[in-house]
Protein backbone atom coordinates (compact mmCIF):
# COMPACT_ATOMS: atom_id res chain seq x y z
CA UNK A 1 0.00 0.00 0.00
CA UNK A 2 1.40 3.36 -1.01
CA UNK A 3 1.76 5.89 1.79
CA UNK A 4 1.45 9.62 1.31
CA UNK A 5 3.34 12.19 3.30
CA UNK A 6 2.16 11.04 6.71
CA UNK A 7 3.27 14.23 8.47
CA UNK A 8 1.18 16.36 6.13
CA UNK A 9 -2.19 14.98 7.23
CA UNK A 10 -1.28 15.79 10.81
CA UNK A 11 -0.25 19.42 10.34
CA UNK A 12 -2.25 20.56 7.30
CA UNK A 13 -5.46 21.40 9.21
CA UNK A 14 -3.43 23.39 11.74
CA UNK A 15 -1.73 25.39 9.00
CA UNK A 16 -5.04 26.01 7.27
CA UNK A 17 -6.72 27.14 10.47
CA UNK A 18 -3.93 29.68 11.04
CA UNK A 19 -4.82 31.35 7.75
CA UNK A 20 -1.63 30.49 5.89
CA UNK A 21 -2.09 30.77 2.18
CA UNK A 22 -5.38 32.66 2.32
CA UNK A 23 -6.26 33.98 -1.12
CA UNK A 24 -9.96 34.69 -0.82
CA UNK A 25 -10.86 31.21 -2.11
CA UNK A 26 -14.15 30.15 -0.57
CA UNK A 27 -15.03 27.13 -2.72
CA UNK A 28 -14.39 23.68 -1.23
CA UNK A 29 -13.05 20.77 -3.26
CA UNK A 30 -15.62 18.60 -5.03
CA UNK A 31 -15.21 14.98 -3.97
CA UNK A 32 -16.65 11.91 -5.68
CA UNK A 33 -16.01 8.36 -4.47
CA UNK A 34 -15.34 6.33 -7.62
CA UNK A 35 -14.53 2.97 -6.05
CA UNK A 36 -15.78 0.70 -4.67
CA UNK A 37 -18.56 0.99 -7.20
CA UNK A 38 -20.69 -1.79 -5.74
CA UNK A 39 -22.92 -1.86 -2.64
CA UNK A 40 -21.50 -5.18 -1.36
CA UNK A 41 -17.76 -5.54 -0.78
CA UNK A 42 -15.56 -8.38 0.35
CA UNK A 43 -11.88 -8.96 1.02
CA UNK A 44 -9.50 -6.31 -0.39
CA UNK A 45 -11.16 -3.57 -2.43
CA UNK A 46 -9.94 -0.50 -4.26
CA UNK A 47 -10.99 2.71 -2.47
CA UNK A 48 -10.57 5.76 -4.68
CA UNK A 49 -11.94 9.23 -5.29
CA UNK A 50 -11.91 12.00 -7.85
CA UNK A 51 -11.19 15.39 -6.31
CA UNK A 52 -11.43 18.72 -8.12
CA UNK A 53 -10.81 22.27 -6.92
CA UNK A 54 -10.20 25.56 -8.69
CA UNK A 55 -7.01 26.24 -6.69
CA UNK A 56 -5.69 22.67 -6.44
CA UNK A 57 -5.83 19.86 -3.93
CA UNK A 58 -3.57 19.93 -0.88
CA UNK A 59 -4.64 16.80 0.98
CA UNK A 60 -7.08 13.90 0.71
CA UNK A 61 -8.04 11.61 3.62
CA UNK A 62 -9.77 8.23 3.41
CA UNK A 63 -11.89 6.99 6.32
CA UNK A 64 -13.76 3.82 7.21
CA UNK A 65 -16.24 4.92 9.83
CA UNK A 66 -14.25 7.36 11.96
CA UNK A 67 -10.91 5.62 11.38
CA UNK A 68 -8.42 7.34 9.10
CA UNK A 69 -6.90 4.63 6.91
CA UNK A 70 -4.92 6.65 4.36
CA UNK A 71 -3.89 10.19 3.45
CA UNK A 72 -2.26 11.51 0.30
CA UNK A 73 -1.31 14.83 -1.21
CA UNK A 74 -1.17 13.99 -4.92
CA UNK A 75 -3.33 12.25 -7.51
CA UNK A 76 -4.38 9.61 -8.15
CA UNK A 77 -6.24 9.51 -4.85
CA UNK A 78 -6.56 5.79 -4.26
CA UNK A 79 -5.71 3.10 -1.76
CA UNK A 80 -6.63 -0.49 -0.99
CA UNK A 81 -8.88 -1.37 1.94
CA UNK A 82 -9.04 -4.83 3.47
CA UNK A 83 -12.69 -5.17 4.43
CA UNK A 84 -11.78 -8.18 6.60
CA UNK A 85 -10.55 -5.68 9.21
CA UNK A 86 -14.15 -4.82 10.11
CA UNK A 87 -17.21 -6.88 11.00
CA UNK A 88 -19.66 -7.86 8.29
CA UNK A 89 -22.45 -5.33 7.93
CA UNK A 90 -22.86 -1.72 6.85
CA UNK A 91 -19.92 0.68 7.04
CA UNK A 92 -19.50 4.29 5.98
CA UNK A 93 -16.63 5.02 3.61
CA UNK A 94 -15.73 8.71 3.57
CA UNK A 95 -13.24 10.86 1.69
CA UNK A 96 -12.34 14.34 2.89
CA UNK A 97 -10.29 16.75 0.76
CA UNK A 98 -8.64 20.10 1.49
CA UNK A 99 -7.57 22.79 -0.94
CA UNK A 100 -4.50 25.00 -0.33
CA UNK A 101 -6.55 27.58 1.59
CA UNK A 102 -8.10 25.03 3.93
CA UNK A 103 -11.55 24.68 2.41
CA UNK A 104 -12.80 21.13 2.94
CA UNK A 105 -15.14 19.00 0.88
CA UNK A 106 -16.21 15.42 1.49
CA UNK A 107 -18.24 12.53 0.15
CA UNK A 108 -19.52 9.39 1.78
CA UNK A 109 -20.84 6.03 0.71
CA UNK A 110 -22.36 3.22 2.74
CA UNK A 111 -21.21 -0.26 1.75
CA UNK A 112 -22.16 -3.66 3.08
CA UNK A 113 -19.20 -5.86 4.02
CA UNK A 114 -19.95 -9.53 3.40
CA UNK A 115 -16.89 -11.71 4.01
CA UNK A 116 -18.66 -14.70 5.56
CA UNK A 117 -19.39 -17.49 3.09
CA UNK A 118 -23.10 -17.99 2.29
CA UNK A 119 -24.88 -20.16 4.88
CA UNK A 120 -21.96 -19.85 7.31
CA UNK A 121 -22.94 -19.46 10.97
CA UNK A 122 -22.13 -16.02 12.40
CA UNK A 123 -19.00 -15.82 14.57
CA UNK A 124 -19.49 -16.23 18.30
Amino acid sequence: MRRGHQWLWLVAPLLFSCGLGETGDVFPPIVTITSPNTQIVREVVNFSADVADDTGVALVRFYVGNELIFADDHAPFTTEWDSRTVADGEHLLRVQAFDPTGNAGSAGKVVTVSNLPPNAPPPL
